[in-house]
């Protein structure tokens, strides 16, 4: 079914986009097949280059991207624990879930696609560029209308001070 559905006229689609470019039957499919099984041969070769190294190297690049959005969302959690503040839950739960989102997708991309070393790191780069693109949109709104943007983050920093001197409070008197 899938294949007729990709092979009928419905360019114009996008589902039909979406599952032309996973058509493995098609010249101009994404995916990268590394192992090749000769006719007269009982094992498969992998062609693929990527090493060990490549992907210590992509880890660590997802680590340093990634890593301050996944503290910062452990910390907006155990906040959350001491104050029931539910602002502090459901930020710290969507920055918890992007981060893993960003980080699974690109794992997943990199082992569906990556033949190389140089692939699995360009195609890292690209996935936590698009990552990104919330901070360039906050960087523009902050351009536009920076007064607006101040206010709001201080804002923000008066109200994370209250909670952060609430908690402190909170736990001289648990020691007491």
């Amino acid at each position: 079914m899938v294949y007729t559905f990709c092979n009928s006229n419905h360019s114009d689609s996008a589902t039909y986009n979406l599952l032309s470019s996973s058509n493995a039957l098609r010249k101009d499919t994404d995916f990268v097949y590394t192992y090749r099984c000769p006719d007269n041969d009982l094992e498969c070769d992998d062609l693929s280059s990527v090493t060990t190294v490549g992907w210590i190297v992509f880890v660590l690049v997802l680590i340093l991207h990634l890593g301050r959005d996944f503290a910062m969302s452990c910390a907006q959690l155990m906040i959350f624990i001491k104050t029931w503040d539910y602002h502090l839950l459901v930020s710290g739960l969507s920055i918890l879930i992007l981060t893993g989102v960003a980080m699974s997708t690109s794992i997943i991309y990199n082992m569906a696609l990556a033949a190389k070393n140089t692939d699995l790191l360009t195609n890292a780069v690209i996935l936590l560029f698009i990552n990104d693109l919330d901070e360039k949109c906050f960087e523009m709104v902050q351009f536009v209308r920076p007064g607006w943007v101040k206010a709001v983050l201080e804002e923000i920093e008066s109200h994370m001070t209250m909670m952060k001197n609430n908690v402190d409070t909170m736990e001289e008197s648990e020691s007491l």
